[in-house]
């Protein structure tokens, strides 16, 4: 497969480019099966500077994985995705945004991570979770496309190999104070091992949670010390309701609260099990999460010592029961922060 790479010059618009010419049996059989391929191929934004905003797939909540422009003149200007980019705060230019799409395509490219760290942009298969190239995916897909079986199924195996690798301030206080003094009887009552276990010694254990219901999610982040007592808990709503997403971002934002906090040794505790096998493993990264993951890593670097440590529900019942309470808050904005100073 690698000769065959080279001889033909594969190179990252090899999707949009037309086959060249007196090639081999097997290769025209490949180039045959861009037409599913292209079904499934999008880019994940990285460094930005190689994805051409009008010519290349990367908006993978899209249908085609292109935006659409709001003037159909746009298209004629070269644009990369990293002009969108604001490349000090590292978020997307939403004034540029507003005059080039429409509206479902400005919430669709909202809903792109960008990495804090420039990595290479890389092209996945959105079809698939980790985002490699299947041929068992790839054929029920050509089977939907009505195309030709017989010849696809041959275009599809000779290509296995090549992976486009509350209304109140008053209301939400009382409701947390009574969450968290009723807390320890309620784990105590249930009937399974699992129980939430102190950190070790000048240590802060972080448990997070989030709820997702009705296109918005709600993310929860409690901070207690090495003898159990409450430093901390936080509440903020997000938009959007891809349960994954959530319960990474939360991981994230917990970090960002211990580096605000200015917490040293830290221990993030969560029950979203894909999510902290995600953290552990980066070769079992959904796509949908790949930026998140690794500015995770990133962000986990600036803490004297860290870990992350995936538990049952029952051992995370008090994030779990904050974070089902926040969501029936219309607002929470700016995101709520709680101690046991703060109750009446």
């Amino acid at each position: 497969m690698r000769m065959l790479r080279s001889k033909y010059k594969v190179r990252r618009d090899w999707l949009s480019k037309s086959p060249p010419k007196n090639s081999s049996p097997i290769w025209r059989a490949i180039e045959k099966g861009k037409n599913v391929i292209v079904k499934g191929a999008c880019f994940l934004v990285g460094n930005r500077e190689n994805i051409s905003v009008w010519k290349d797939p990367w908006v993978p909540y899209l249908e085609d994985f292109k935006p659409i422009p709001r003037d159909a003149l746009s298209q004629v200007r070269p644009l990369m995705v990293s002009n969108l980019i604001d490349p000090q705060t590292r978020v997307w230019k939403q004034d540029v945004l507003g005059q080039l799409f429409t509206q479902s395509s400005i919430e669709a490219i909202n809903k792109i991570v960008i990495p804090w760290r420039p990595r290479p942009d890389k092209l996945v298969w959105v079809k698939e979770p980790i985002g490699d190239f299947s041929v068992k995916y790839a054929y029920k897909l050509s089977q939907e496309l009505s195309t030709t079986s017989n010849e696809v199924g041959k275009n599809l195996e000779a290509q296995r190999h090549f992976q486009t690798h509350p209304k109140s301030f008053g209301s939400w206080t009382r409701a947390v104070e009574f969450i968290f003094n009723h807390a320890p009887q309620a784990q105590k009552d249930l009937d399974g091992i699992t129980r939430w276990s102190c950190p070790p010694p000048n240590t802060i254990k972080l448990n997070v949670d989030a709820t997702i219901s009705d296109h918005r999610s709600t993310i929860s982040v409690v901070a207690r010390n090495e003898k159990g007592e409450l430093l901390r808990a936080w509440a903020k709503h997000l938009d959007g309701e891809d349960p994954l997403k959530a319960e990474t971002h939360v991981v994230l934002w917990a970090l960002e609260l211990a580096l605000m906090e200015d917490f040293q040794h830290i221990v993030i505790e969560g029950d979203a099990k894909l999510c902290f096998d995600a953290i552990g493993d980066k070769s079992v990264t959904p796509w949908s999460i790949g930026s998140l993951i690794n500015n995770i890593g990133d962000r986990s670097k600036l803490f004297l010592s860290y870990s992350f440590c995936w538990v049952r529900r029952e051992a995370n019942f008090v994030t779990h029961a904050m974070a089902k309470f926040a969501f029936a808050f219309s607002t929470l904005s700016p995101p709520f922060c709680f101690n046991l100073s703060t109750l009446p």
